[in-house]
């Protein structure tokens, strides 16, 4: 499998996007993979659209994540001259004025238009190393693969559940951390609930302890498809020190922008998640 990866991430742009085209048309009419999953997520997120205008999202949500799919494939081989040539990033006069001075940053990000080029175009551009969380693989020879294709330009990935340590471990020398916040928090896990795309909506618990734990400002990474295999990244602070202990302010501007981000260009986000698997209702029980 890893030599077949890397093999096909050799393969040009023009082909790799006729094999996208396949894998849709398989999924579309085959496999049918959580299509209605997809279907009812932007069903109720956005229950002011027709249902012909739902349907035409839900193709395209399908056609990027076929996209997504090969892109990634792409990324295990991609040169740094070629991600230059297919990303862009923007930092607010905040940002660089935080970035000139060495200060610690947290990047808070989501599973939106192409993550994985973006975890690599990261760790060419920022001025720090990057520390970034991630969830293993089950495979753990094909877990080691990947972990070494994505910090192949610098960077260090810790699983998920080793984070906090690991922040501790690195505390003197940790610069920049970036997470991908839009994760469904799990039934035992602590949730933050707030209405989000029309729905009540469970996040992660932990982003706002993090920030008060490391005494580092917040930045909110916005990524735009500009065209097919094209990205501009955008960053902006959403949040500083000094921060109140026990708050949520940072998790809910982080919801509110993420949500704005998403209504700007739907069909980029990874709507084959089970977001809504279950009701704040549940969660009280």
């Amino acid at each position: 499998m890893r030599v077949l990866l890397t093999l096909i991430s050799k393969v040009p742009f023009a082909a790799l996007y006729f094999v996208s085209h396949i894998f849709y048309l398989l999924n579309r009419f085959v496999i049918r993979y959580r299509y209605d999953v997809v279907h009812s997520n932007l069903s109720n997120a956005f229950p002011e659209r027709s249902e012909i205008e739902i349907d035409a999202l839900t193709e395209q949500t399908f056609r990027n994540l076929a996209d997504i799919f090969v892109e990634s494939i792409k990324g295990i081989g991609m040169s740094r001259d070629e991600l230059e040539r297919r990303m862009t990033i923007t930092a607010s006069a905040r940002v660089r004025e935080l970035a000139e001075k060495g200060t610690p940053l947290i990047f808070l990000t989501a599973h939106y238009c192409n993550w994985e080029w973006l975890l690599l175009y990261s760790c060419i551009h920022l001025p720090h190393p990057l520390m970034v969380a991630y969830q293993p693989f089950h495979d753990q020879q094909f877990d080691e693969f990947m972990l070494k294709a994505r910090t192949r330009f610098g960077g260090m990935a810790v699983p998920s559940t080793e984070l906090v340590r690991q922040i501790l471990l690195n505390r003197k020398s940790l610069k920049t951390l970036a997470l991908l916040a839009d994760q469904s928090p799990s039934r035992n896990e602590r949730k933050y609930w707030t209405t989000f795309l029309n729905q009540e909506t469970a996040f992660i618990d932990g982003t706002d302890s993090l920030a008060w734990l490391t005494k580092m400002p917040v930045v909110f990474v916005n990524t735009k498809r500009q065209k097919r295999g094209h990205y501009d990244v955008s960053l902006e602070v959403i949040a500083e020190p000094p921060y109140e202990k026990n708050s949520h302010t940072i998790v809910e501007r982080y919801a509110r922008a993420l949500e704005a981000m998403i209504q700007a260009d739907p069909s980029s986000w990874l709507w084959s998640h089970r977001r809504w698997k279950f009701s704040r209702s549940d969660d009280d029980c």
